[in-house]
């Protein structure tokens, strides 16, 4: 039957506009937080990879929540990527999040680990955030959303005794200020750490007290356990003989390098390129907190010929978070031979992370300490951090 009239009416078309928004909201909904996992290297975590996407589209958002009082500032989505070969549970650049297949497969309910390191997605702080607010905040966030366990709950005792030792201690403190002074200071402090201007006044400015003051408050609290008065100051004296300790190992290595390279007439692909001719003691490539704990951080970069612990920033690994992602991209020594062009001989050759600050020996041979994110330190009214970055750097990957 032919209609008299085929143009539909203004109602209609109203309707119509009103049904495809609402598709498309619907659709944006169910785009979540979380995008495709990344399961290309260990197809056996595809069960795991599917809880996993729910977990984060579930916490992600309360997540964001907690963290700032304008939610959509942060980042909205994030990748997950599996890998084989990764030391950490967990490792998060940028809006990657990497996990360890190893670690998930052995320890499947450790569904924490995920949380805190979504928490990290969402910090986005400015280079030169102290670690140990980095780490603990990632941790409030997490025991905020009731992701504790046996072993891995907001406390200060042996093992993380003080604020500044991050993770669960920084958390418990972290917490008790929340509950004395409200959520809008965490909030506050989070939104510091992501402009760069925090600095420990901030609690005098936020609370009324300063820093130690609400330190000595909170010792006072059943989260304070007895043995963490005595952990930290065994820890602190500890800690400088390891910096001191590794410190040697980071000049021997730099020796071995040069002599490498004044025979070869370049720099070693790793550093187990310099075993046994130029080092014929491998435990120099190994810092004293690893030989004494077995932690280890190379961030996804390992050498093929020996363990280490050291992480060689001019080594022939590809970028593990890199400009392409994939095989036949930049490597490490492109990437920083470049950023050398650019603020000079202060790029770190060796990094060891297993110390805060991080220690750093520099391409020319100096050994200063910096946060984890190293860039911020050498950047001016020429060059900008984000001319340090891969992207940048490599925008259509290897030139």
């Amino acid at each position: 039957m032919k209609l008299k009239n085929s143009r539909p009416s203004r109602s209609w078309r109203r309707i119509a506009v009103i049904l495809f928004v609402a598709t498309l909201l619907a659709g944006a909904s169910r785009a979540g937080s979380l995008r495709e996992p990344d399961i290309s290297e260990t197809p056996e975590m595809a069960a795991f990879a599917k809880e996993a996407r729910q977990l984060c589209d579930e916490v992600y958002p309360k997540i964001l929540n907690l963290m700032a009082e304008d939610p959509a500032k942060l980042p909205q989505q994030f990748d997950l990527i599996f890998r084989h070969d990764q030391a950490e549970p967990g490792l998060t650049a940028g809006t990657k999040i990497y996990l360890s297949s190893d670690w998930f497969t052995k320890h499947p309910n450790d569904l924490g680990a995920l949380v805190h390191e979504m928490a990290h997605v969402a910090q986005q702080y400015a280079p030169g955030a102290p670690g140990h607010w980095t780490e603990g905040i990632a941790d409030y966030v997490r025991y905020t959303l009731g992701y504790t366990n046996g072993w891995s709950y907001p406390h200060c005792s042996a093992e993380f005794p003080h604020y500044t030792s991050g993770y669960w201690c920084t958390s418990a403190f972290l917490m008790y200020v929340e509950a004395t002074y409200g959520t809008k200071v965490i909030r506050r402090f989070n939104e510091a750490l992501r402009q760069g201007s925090y600095s420990d006044a901030f609690f005098a400015q936020a609370t009324g007290k300063g820093i130690d003051t609400l330190w000595a408050d909170f010792q006072k609290t059943a989260a304070y356990q007895p043995s963490a008065a005595a952990a930290f100051k065994a820890q602190a004296l500890r800690a400088q003989k390891d910096k001191d300790a590794c410190t040697g190992h980071l000049l021997e290595i730099e020796k071995a390098i040069r002599a490498y390279e004044k025979d070869n007439h370049a720099l070693p692909n790793w550093l187990s390129d310099l075993v046994p001719k130029y080092i014929a003691d491998t435990n120099v490539l190994v810092c004293p907190v690893t030989q004494r704990t077995g932690k280890t951080a190379n961030f996804g970069i390992v050498d093929p010929g020996l363990p280490n612990v050291y992480l060689y920033e001019f080594s022939a690994s590809k970028i593990p978070w890199g400009a392409d992602g994939g095989d036949g991209g930049p490597t490490m020594k492109e990437y920083k031979l470049r950023q050398k062009e650019l603020v000079g001989v202060g790029v770190p050759l060796i990094r060891c992370h297993l110390h805060e600050p991080v220690l750093n020996l520099s391409f020319n041979g100096r050994i200063y300490e910096s946060p984890l994110g190293w860039e911020g330190m050498f950047t001016n009214a020429v060059v900008h951090l984000e001319d340090l970055y891969p992207n940048r750097i490599f925008p259509q990957g290897k030139d």
